[in-house]
């Protein structure tokens, strides 16, 4: 289940990650013109104006046993 977004929706939430968020002002505007940087590239996961971001759900079913 791919989530589409538009750059700057995915640029303001790298921004509130954690470890983006707490650097100085200047590192994380060289982090994120570096990530804008990568979205710019033939590789980069893009189509049209939209950044594709991959999603998956993993659920686990588990059960109460006994103690041995």
């Amino acid at each position: 289940n791919p989530r589409r977004m538009e750059v700057g929706e995915f640029l303001a939430g790298f921004a509130s990650r954690s470890y983006v968020a707490v650097l100085e002002p200047g590192e994380r505007t060289a982090v994120l013109a570096e990530v804008r940087e990568l979205l710019q590239r033939d590789d980069a996961p893009v189509e049209g104006d939209q950044v594709v971001v991959p999603m998956r759900t993993v659920a686990f079913w588990t059960r109460l046993t006994d103690a041995l």
